[in-house]
């Protein structure tokens, strides 16, 4: 096949995904990657065995509060149209879609005219979830204003991302759960294709590693749940382990908040930004249990990560985290509050668990090849019919 792959994803867990399903589909089928991202930053770096062509789109001055927004509407809706203009003259089988930092489901899938895959990782959750975005504060007439500049925000990337999800040949989602909300969302059928990760690099220390520390992975950003948890540890009885938290993303009067947090609940907090794979995977290897407690996680590759490294999983018995974990067998299940968190990680803490167990409960299900060869049946699919 020759497949055309686009995104315009930011770092984390999803542009791992879509690059490491890249890398594996390149080494069978004619693949070109597509970059749409936002400024001049740093291009995500792809192995010389994958074709990538980069459109950079910014604005020449940043704007007050929400007119960058909403300015950018042009020049991005420009460089998609150009996208869907190669993706036309190319003579690819088929688009193979990841989602956009900016509008979620990108705007080429609505323009092009070649069959599309897109692979839905979430709804646009900050359209449609309440409570997703901060509240507004202060007077009715400050909160009103900030309530229409939200929305005169949001009215164009929601549109887009409505009518890329309508244009597609075949929706796939990350889980089941991500394929509920897109039909209650879009009112469109998704077909859960779940995730994979490299479990020859996520695996069991070699070594016998100390197990000291309590296990965050995610951008420092409100919806990942590091409040609640850093409460719930408080609840626990000295001594008690530290926590890491370490993501590719951070929002700084949210991280002032969580180490003033850390402070009052008496929990030995340690921010890691930006670490290598080699070192996320010593720091699965090395905890006594990772922490999974995104609100409405709609998978959570963390979870397949710290399982394949023999870790077990504490998380919220809600979203695609059910998918994976199985409450007393690999982890533990608890209900969104700090008192129900706080006894699912005194017990997971207490309990001696069998990393190869563990491991198995992920392997070979949600090994990369696995999901790879899951992904490549629905883009075939999509090219003989």
């Amino acid at each position: 096949m020759r497949i055309a792959v686009i995104h315009g994803l930011p770092p984390g867990g999803a542009l791992r995904w879509a690059h490491d399903t890249t890398v594996h589909l390149a080494a069978t089928h004619d693949v070109e990657v597509f970059e749409v991202g936002l400024g001049t930053g740093i291009a995500h770096s792809w192995p010389s065995t994958v074709q990538v062509s980069r459109w950079a789109v910014g604005l020449p001055r940043k704007l007050p509060g929400n007119l960058t927004q909403i300015m950018l509407q042009r020049p991005w809706r420009r460089a998609q149209r150009q996208l869907a203009n190669v993706l036309d003259n190319g003579n690819y089988d088929v688009v193979l879609a990841h989602p956009c930092q900016v509008t979620q489901g990108p705007a080429a899938l609505s323009l092009t005219t070649r069959p599309t895959v897109y692979f839905m990782q979430e709804v646009r959750r900050r359209s449609y979830e309440a409570g997703y975005r901060d509240r507004p504060t202060g007077t009715w007439a400050r909160r009103a204003a900030a309530a229409s500049a939200v929305a005169a925000e949001d009215a164009w990337p929601r549109r887009i991302d409505r009518q890329a999800v309508a244009a597609s040949t075949v929706v796939l989602a990350n889980s089941a759960f991500t394929a509920e909300a897109c039909l209650r969302t879009y009112g469109r059928e998704a077909v859960p294709c779940l995730l994979g990760i490299d479990t020859r690099a996520f695996c069991l220390s070699t070594t016998n590693v100390r197990r000291d520390h309590l296990l965050l992975v995610g951008g420092l950003e409100r919806n990942k749940g590091a409040l609640w948890l850093i409460e719930a540890l408080g609840r626990l009885g000295q001594p008690r382990p530290p926590l890491v938290i370490t993501g590719q993303r951070a929002y700084g009067p949210y991280v002032d908040e969580l180490l003033a947090a850390a402070h009052r609940c008496g929990v030995a907090l340690d921010i890691r930004q930006n670490v290598d794979e080699s070192a996320l995977v010593a720091l699965y290897q090395a905890a006594v249990a990772t922490c999974c407690v995104s609100r409405l996680e709609p998978f959570g590759l963390t979870t397949i990560e710290s399982l394949a490294c023999g870790t077990p999983v504490v998380g919220f018995r809600e979203g695609g985290f059910r998918e994976v974990v199985r409450d007393g067998e690999n982890g533990r299940l608890a209900a969104r509050s700090t008192v129900a968190l706080a006894d699912a990680v005194a017990d997971v803490i207490d309990r001696r668990w069998d990393s190869s167990a563990l491991r198995a409960s992920v392997v070979p299900e949600f090994d990369i090849v696995t999901a790879v060869r899951r992904l490549t049946g629905h883009l075939q699919s999509v090219v003989t019919r």
